[in-house]
């Protein structure tokens, strides 16, 4: 499986963009809804406000925050940037005829920042000669360059989220979290997800998921358990991807419990009170 002809389109690197941290102990950060509007929340109240609407936004399943007022929106079919400084939106590439058989069906999902400033997400591949495949890609949105970095095991994965360390979390449709190595797809630990999740965001030194419904938990790193953090309010439909309104958010560094987890499972099935 190969990647199309690699993207000559080049976008410029955005200035980094700082929010006042939040007594809530979280920065604001935007979140999408299944119609693809794009709301602005408040760090301190979870309130969530109306800022824009993307186009032809029905089947979009993750943003991410690049800073300069620029947003990253995952479409699944598309990779978009809208603009929220002027509204304007444009299309960086096509899932299909991009990567795998352009006669396959074949769809992008999730959105993580990585150490290296490049963005990973993976690709679903159907109805291809091999059958199924599932793999990450690393996305270099300065250069628009694209490259395959390894198989990965997550069923209708959802988000991912890079630790310090290079590894990666990630969860999908069957209720785990998954800790893997994107650079070669080998699974190190798997925990049972206690909570209907579909994206992460990290604010601070904290990593949180956010379910459909708004309600939004802390993440444990460590084993996977989630305690329950706030509610967001204010938006309408189901919320499908969120992102710190930052550009400029460290990476959680990895606990040394993590290490010790590779080649092993670890199922952590409790939510926390």
């Amino acid at each position: 499986m190969t990647i199309a002809n690699t993207l000559s389109l080049a976008f410029l690197a955005p200035a980094v963009a700082i929010t006042s941290l939040s007594s809530a102990g979280i920065s604001d950060m935007y979140i999408t809804n299944g119609a693809g509007e794009i709301y602005l929340v408040d760090g301190n109240t979870l309130q969530a406000t109306s800022v824009a609407q993307l186009q032809d936004a029905g089947t979009i399943n993750d943003i991410m925050y690049l800073g300069n007022g620029k947003i990253l929106a995952n479409l699944t079919y598309t990779m978009d940037i809208y603009d929220l400084n002027t509204g304007s939106q444009e299309t960086l590439f096509s899932s299909n005829g991009t990567f795998g058989d352009p006669s396959s069906f074949v769809y992008t999902s999730g959105l993580a920042r990585r150490a290296n400033g490049e963005i990973f997400f993976a690709v679903t591949e159907f109805l291809n000669p091999s059958g199924l495949d599932l793999y990450g890609i690393s996305y270099d949105i300065n250069s628009g360059s694209l490259a395959q970095i390894a198989d990965i095991t997550i069923p209708g994965a959802f988000d991912f989220y890079e630790l310090a360390n290079g590894k990666m979390i990630g969860f999908g449709s069957e209720g785990f979290s998954t800790l893997f190595d994107p650079n070669t797809g080998v699974v190190e630990a798997t925990y049972a997800l206690d909570v209907t999740a579909v994206t992460f965001v990290q604010s601070l030194s904290d990593l949180y998921v956010v379910a459909t419904n708004g309600s939004m938990y802390t993440f444990d790193i460590t084993d996977g358990s989630t305690e329950f953090f706030g509610q967001i309010t204010g938006f309408e439909r189901n919320i499908l991807g969120a992102s710190i309104a930052s550009s400029s958010a460290a990476l959680i560094p990895s606990p040394a419990t993590l290490l010790v987890l590779a080649g092993g499972v670890c199922v952590g099935s409790r939510r926390r009170r």
